[in-house]
């Protein structure tokens, strides 16, 4: 009886566990503080096909927004899954958290193009990095292929509840 209770118990934290780990995803973070016509970035070396967090704090006195593009692009986000990277109506004295995928390597820019900032130098420029070099490419994904992290959880149920079935019946 122990034995199948502790050999079940394993089994499902072995399970959580493996399936907690599958389902982790890959990820960075990266702080940016925008004042009056200066955007500053920590670090300027940004994984590619990464989800990034973006923590932006405006300590302007006036509204920001926050554009990810190709370096040298004017007011044009970049997209990821049908959606423009950018930021707006960061009102002054205010942070916000934002999650963007940069899907390959190179030179981009983060910039304000509210009118007159951008054109005072309102940008700052970095690279995205792969860990070979070379541009990551990221595997379209429907989000559907997570399926099988929970059927080994169903399973490693499904066996803990058919052990303590078949020593009930023993007993």
């Amino acid at each position: 009886m122990q034995r199948l209770i502790i050999g079940a118990t394993l089994a499902l934290v072995g399970g959580l566990l493996f399936v907690s780990l599958a389902s982790a995803k890959a990820s960075a973070a990266a702080d940016v503080t925008l004042s009056d016509f200066k955007v500053e970035l920590v670090g300027n070396n940004l994984p590619a096909g990464t989800v990034i967090t973006f923590k932006i704090t405006n300590k302007g006195p006036s509204k920001h927004e926050l554009v990810l593009e190709k370096a040298g692009a004017v007011d044009e986000p970049i997209e990821f899954n049908g959606k423009g990277q950018e930021a707006e109506d960061i009102e002054a004295s205010t942070d916000r958290t934002v999650e963007w995928t940069i899907p390959e390597a190179g030179e981009y820019q983060l910039a304000c193009h509210i009118p007159g900032h951008f054109e005072a130098g309102m940008k700052t420029t970095f690279t995205v990095v792969t860990a070979g070099g070379a541009p990551a490419q990221l595997p379209k994904t429907s989000g559907t292929d997570a399926w099988w992290p929970i059927a080994l959880s169903l399973l490693a149920l499904l066996a803990l509840g058919g052990g303590l079935v078949l020593r009930s019946r023993k007993a």
